[in-house]
């Protein structure tokens, strides 16, 4: 009888233990930030559209907090569907044991804190207090690339040439392992950039710029490990703010602190350029052809089109590369090879291109989320509107900034 009891007071220590633990590591960060800003929000400067599944807000005028304010307001509903698949149906079926995976998660994110600055702590923290959330679950979520790097995608630029493409052309298919997000496609307008992103998620990964340059991120796997810095999608944003020209970009990500493995695709269109940055925490490159690759496929010119996957390519980051190079890449230089000119549709058949496989094999596959085609010169982006995986099987909407 007494062992038994013994049994009983261990099993309820252990437990008490595990939940206290499980509170310590989800607890809140005092982060002494300041949300008493009043605001007299004027609805006028700011607009919600829907095109069947996707979402737009224009966010023209008004302060960061207005901004945040109506971006909260307008998602609550979707931001708190999103917490509540990541927190109880991502991790492994987590839930079933109080979600530690999630708590751990969670404890993590907040190493990143600070080095992220103010302006985008109170804004993580006005979507949270506005949308109804934990400020943790909005920090997790804008950090979780660089805890786990799951993201695969692919993207294509074509520059203009006469007699091929008339206009500047940046696509992008991003592929991630959690096909919930295929429902959710928001774009936010503003009077000097547009993105595509998701709800709560204050980092860029796709966007078009004023300042004549675009972006779309490949997450890349290197032996390199990762590094607590500012998160990705803010050192992207930061590209966004403060860069004119490719080598703008490139001085940013060059000198910057970085914590993944990526490759970035810019595209400056006014000048018919552009890069792919790539890089992890301690090494950085650019490479801006596929001159190799297109010779040894025959196409007549050089310079064409220029592809990015999440595989290192540069001669020099090649050899810091853990994941072997997918099918996709040639795929779409096979699907180039032979065209006369580049149109619309030609482009939508290129993105759709898909193969039922386990694996990521091809330029649509069982993970695209987003598809987007952007004509940076005509302000104008093409998003696939399907709400299942691949998304790119669906019709595009047209939308104009």
């Amino acid at each position: 009888m007494k062992s038994l009891k013994k049994l009983l007071i261990v099993f309820i220590v252990i437990t008490l233990l595990y939940f206290w633990s499980l509170a310590f590591l989800k607890s809140e960060p005092d982060l002494w930030i300041d949300l008493k800003e009043s605001s007299n929000l004027d609805t006028e400067a700011f607009k919600y559209e829907e095109k069947e599944w996707i979402q737009i807000l224009t966010l023209k005028s008004g302060s960061y907090y207005e901004k945040w304010y109506f971006h909260g307001q307008k998602l609550e509903k979707e931001i708190k569907e999103l917490l509540e698949f990541f927190e109880s149906d991502m991790l492994w079926k987590d839930k079933y044991l109080w979600s530690p995976l999630y708590s751990i998660l969670n404890y993590k994110a907040k190493n990143f804190i600070e080095f992220i600055p103010k302006e985008n702590l109170e804004e993580m923290k006005w979507i949270a207090d506005w949308a109804g959330v934990n400020f943790n679950d909005i920090l997790l979520i804008n950090t979780y690339d660089d805890l786990l790097q799951l993201a695969g995608c692919s993207s294509m630029i074509v520059p203009k040439k006469d007699g091929f493409n008339e206009n500047f052309v940046h696509t992008r298919n991003l592929d991630y392992p959690i096909k919930f997000l295929s429902k959710y496609k928001i774009v936010l307008k503003y009077d000097t950039h547009v993105s595509v992103w998701f709800p709560w998620y204050i980092g860029v990964l796709t966007w078009i710029w004023e300042k004549w340059i675009s972006l779309s991120s490949h997450t890349a796997y290197s032996v390199n490990k990762a590094e607590y810095w500012i998160p990705s999608g803010l050192l992207y944003r930061k590209v966004l703010v403060e860069a004119s020209n490719l080598e703008e970009v490139e001085n940013i990500f060059k000198s910057a602190d970085r914590t993944i493995a990526n490759n970035v695709m810019v595209g400056y269109y006014k000048g018919n350029t552009w890069k792919v940055f790539e890089f992890d925490s301690k090494e950085f490159s650019y490479r801006v052809s596929n001159v190799k690759e297109l010779e040894s496929i025959g196409m007549d010119y050089q310079r064409k089109i220029l592809v990015a996957t999440n595989h290192f390519r540069a001669d020099d980051m090649w050899k810091f590369s853990t994941n072997e190079p997918w099918s996709r890449y040639a795929q779409y230089l096979s699907k180039i090879k032979d065209l006369e000119e580049l149109k619309l549709d030609k482009i939508r058949e290129i993105l759709r291109y898909y193969k039922d496989t386990k694996y990521w094999e091809s330029i649509s596959n069982n993970g695209t989320v987003q598809s987007v085609i952007m004509f940076p010169e005509l302000r104008k982006i093409y998003i696939a509107n399907g709400n299942e995986v691949p998304v790119s099987k669906w019709e595009y909407i047209e939308v104009n900034f």
